[in-house]
């Protein structure tokens, strides 16, 4: 069973890099290759929609709020904002301080 999401992904890398492929052969612009791609989403959502597992049905549960478990989830979320803020803060200023370097300027898009 795994190895479906296996084929899913890697259906879905051989997909996508066919359509960059094609839209980019009938030289379409960049909005245009945004519809498009949007179209293929669409496409394959029908199927993946209809293949979902069903929903189990709910269960009632009562239990107390442990301390340690909120504890956990407060250490949990902390590590996932510093995580997060660190990768924010790289991906937006890279590009800004690589263009400051003499040697770089003006390669921002390659």
């Amino acid at each position: 069973e795994l190895g479906l999401y296996f084929i899913g992904l890697g259906l879905g890398i051989v997909v996508s890099a066919l359509g960059a492929m094609g839209m980019t052969g009938l030289d379409l612009g960049w909005a245009s290759q945004w519809q498009g791609f949007a179209l293929i989403g669409l496409f394959f959502l029908l199927p993946a929609w209809r293949w979902r597992p069903p929903v189990p049905p709910v269960v009632q549960k009562s239990c107390a709020g442990d301390s340690s478990s909120r504890r956990w989830m407060l250490l949990l979320l902390t590590a996932y904002f510093c995580a997060g803020w660190g990768f924010v803060i790289n991906a937006t200023f890279t590009v800004a301080i690589v263009e400051k370097q003499p040697l770089l300027a003006g390669q921002g898009p390659w």
